[in-house]
């Protein structure tokens, strides 16, 4: 009973898909190109632009809605007459120079504008591809031992004991210690295997014993007078015990579970205090994870000793493999969260929830083509459930947007859709449905806003803040007091200001710094959780981190080195006691490079500017994350740029090193066709220089007849 009652809970409550959210990588903050010494800035071209569409207030009518079949999916979501025209996220090459007696780098800040290239398109734009039913199944992921690995990591903990009942144990007792122990019972029934037998031993109730082939599997206690849980607890000793609570799909509390020992205390209808019946049952994983759902976000060691505990009792439960691989992707742990994921769709390979979490890692490892096919499968999977299906299309829209392509007109389309899905049970009465339906329609806001400002639209100045402050609207509407409303919240905020980034210094972030600070420095102040607390630290550091790419684009130098150090000192310490993922130490290396270029480029201190290359070197040198790979061109850049510092404070070799570094990287770009010829005349020009300034004429002639034919394929 107890069982079954537990696993349609869980199946009714769901996960709410917080990390659904946060598909994008966190490579999106450090997109923003790097300018040279005289950016070729081009303006927007308004006739060749699409018209961005306006965000749609929540329709009249919404708190009625029923549980009748969501509206269908428009064909087509964009203006009849739209344009196609692709971004590029390279930055934009320098203008012919003679070099100077110092070398004449790239320095890379976020001054330039993002080149545009405009391609004319009039056709409709076309549905966004949706996938076909698929014929079979995916294998399982190689390696057969990945459950047996995770099983050996958590045998360390003892397997809890079901509780004891008038000297009987669900699970361990049989009929005849039934017989010895209780006599004779009341009542016997008999439905094939199972036997149910009826016993009355006090005067509190009578006792319902049911058994499976003459093992007994539960003990239920039918109160006659329904006792409070405040005054029950204390005599069974759970007064103080880490219980969970069990909610209906309304979100009616109906019993309180007590996973360790096995208990459930089943609420009277229409009461939420007194007991209808007390449950015996053997140890169930789906309680452990039931209480690490309702932990994560707040207390992720918790979360994970549930989840631990979860594993020893069933190694093979879905729900525990996928919630622990929630719990390591939020703190940073992509590699191991990815086996987790793995596992769960393993076990489970048509939930969508589980094949969308592997997607969003597959994401943010840089495999974006695995990664689309998986949400894919998802929509495929979530065909029933719209509230999950709009989860999906916002997660297909924005691994379009951040993948190699960069097509944000497509995944707009996505998100269009996911609103239309997502309204209509944005007030369901279903607690788990309307929730999800709310994360999705702010996710699917804020992923609209920072597509048209990545992209290229018509009136992004207008269009981008509305649907900003509709996203904060929304989430505000829905926030509550608990950690899951502070992580939407600071989700608005962080966007907000990848959106500023996207707009390259046209959008005023004040207020979005303001407001991300005021809501995580009391969060970080109150939680008590470590992992929680990193967590915090690093979400509010990649903030800091957005602003300091904002206001260096504005030459706002000031600002620029005050929210750097500030992201500097958030991130390092989300960084403590962990080992940091490829992507994490990339970020981190690149702020260390633009609190350098910061210094360079506005400061003019080149030794000061050393300072923070030193500390970005290591870091930048170590290989390219594969979600990063696109931008290696750009990487190349940023160490010819150090190298500029390096040799105006006298440190002649490892300029020439860091140059050749760049250069290398960049050259594979060229080849790569994600980085124009001509942008190597840059460091071309700088190892003539300094060979030049050394003595060496033939190597300085060398590099510079490769400058020139550097330089002729721009003209070309």
């Amino acid at each position: 009973m107890r069982s079954t009652l537990i696993r349609s809970w869980l199946i009714l409550i769901g996960g709410i898909c917080a990390l659904l959210m946060g598909s994008i990588s966190t490579l999106a903050r450090d997109k923003a190109p790097a300018p040279s010494p005289t950016p070729a800035v081009q303006e927007e071209d308004e006739a060749d632009s699409d018209e961005a569409p306006a965000p749609e207030p929540e329709p009249e009518g919404a708190a009625e809605s029923s549980n009748d079949d969501p509206p269908a999916v428009p064909e087509t979501v964009m203006e009849d007459d739209a344009t196609e025209n692709s971004a590029s996220d390279q930055d934009d090459q320098p203008e012919d120079a003679e070099p100077a007696p110092t070398p004449a780098a790239k320095q890379e800040g976020d001054a330039a504008a993002e080149t545009k290239a405009d391609e004319k398109d009039d056709a409709d734009l076309p549905p966004p591809d949706m996938p076909d039913e698929p014929d079979t199944l995916p294998p399982p992921p190689p390696g057969g031992s990945l459950l047996e690995k995770i099983k050996g990591a958590t045998t360390s903990l003892d397997r809890p004991e079901p509780a004891e009942f008038h000297g009987m144990r669900a699970g361990r007792s049989t009929v005849v210690d039934l017989e010895k122990g209780w006599g004779t019972p009341l009542n016997v029934t008999r439905k094939k295997e199972v036997v149910q037998r009826t016993y009355r031993l006090d005067e509190m109730g009578r006792v319902e014993v049911r058994c499976l082939r003459d093992i007994v599997q539960a003990i239920s206690l039918h109160y006659d007078e329904s006792p409070r849980w405040t005054d029950l607890a204390p005599a069974l000793s759970m007064d103080n015990a880490e219980t969970v609570e069990v909610k209906d799909e309304f979100g009616q509390l109906v019993g309180i579970a007590m996973p360790e020992t096995g208990m459930l205390a089943v609420f009277k209808p229409g009461s939420s205090s007194r007991v209808a019946d007390l449950v015996y049952e053997q140890i169930d994983a789906q309680a452990f994870t039931l209480r690490a759902e309702q932990r994560l976000g707040r207390d992720y060691a918790g979360c994970q000793r549930d989840l631990d505990l979860a594993l020893v009792v069933d190694p093979q439960c879905a729900r525990a493999h996928w919630l622990r691989a929630r719990v390591l992707m939020a703190v940073g742990q992509i590699d191991a969260a990815t086996k987790s994921a793995e596992a769960a769709v393993h076990l489970a390979p048509k939930n969508a929830q589980y094949r969308l979490t592997a997607s969003a890692l597959a994401a943010d490892s840089g495999q974006f083509a695995m990664a689309i096919a998986e949400t894919k499968q998802a929509l495929t999977f979530s065909a029933a459930q719209p509230e999950l299906k709009a989860c999906a299309l916002n997660q297909l829209g924005d691994q379009l947007a951040a993948g190699p392509d960069r097509d944000y007109k497509h995944g707009l389309a996505y998100h269009m859709q996911a609103i239309k899905l997502a309204e209509p049970l944005a007030h369901d009465r279903r607690t788990s449905v309307r929730q999800m339906a709310q994360e999705a329609l702010v996710a699917a806001h804020l992923s609209a806003a920072r597509n048209i400002a990545w992209g290229n639209w018509k009136m992004k100045m207008k269009m981008v803040p509305a649907w900003l402050n509709r996203a904060e609207e929304l989430a505000d509407a829905n926030s509550t007091a608990d950690d899951a409303a502070v992580d939407t919240r600071l989700r608005v905020y962080r966007e907000a200001l990848v959106a500023c980034v996207g707009m390259e210094g046209d959008l005023d972030p004040t207020a979005w710094i303001e407001k991300a600070q005021a809501l995580a420095t009391p969060a970080l102040a109150q939680a008590t959780d470590p992992l929680r607390k990193r967590q915090l630290e690093w979400e509010l550091g990649e903030a800091l981190y957005d602003a300091l790419q904002v206001y260096h684009a504005s030459g706002d130098t000031h600002q620029a080195m005050k929210y750097g150090t500030l992201a500097v000192e958030h991130l390092e310490a989300g960084a403590d006691g962990r080992l940091l993922e490829p992507v994490e130490a990339y970020l981190l290396g690149r702020l260390y490079y633009r609190m350098g270029a910061v210094c360079a480029m506005h400061v003019k201190d080149p030794e000061q500017a050393v300072v923070w290359f030193e500390r970005a070197v290591p870091l930048l040198e170590r290989p390219v994350p594969a979600a990063a790979l696109a931008d290696t061109g750009r990487h190349g850049e940023s160490f010819v740029s150090m190298a500029v510092s390096y040799w105006a404070a006298g440190n002649h070799d490892e300029a020439m090193r860091l140059t050749r570094q760049g250069l290398k990287m960049m050259e594979q770009a060229v080849q790569d066709g994600t980085l124009e010829e001509e942008a190597l005349r840059v460091p071309f020009t700088n190892l003539a220089t300094m060979h030049k300034f050394l003595g060496d004429d033939e190597q300085a002639e060398a590099y510079g007849e490769m400058a020139a034919k550097a330089s002729a394929s721009r003209r070309q």
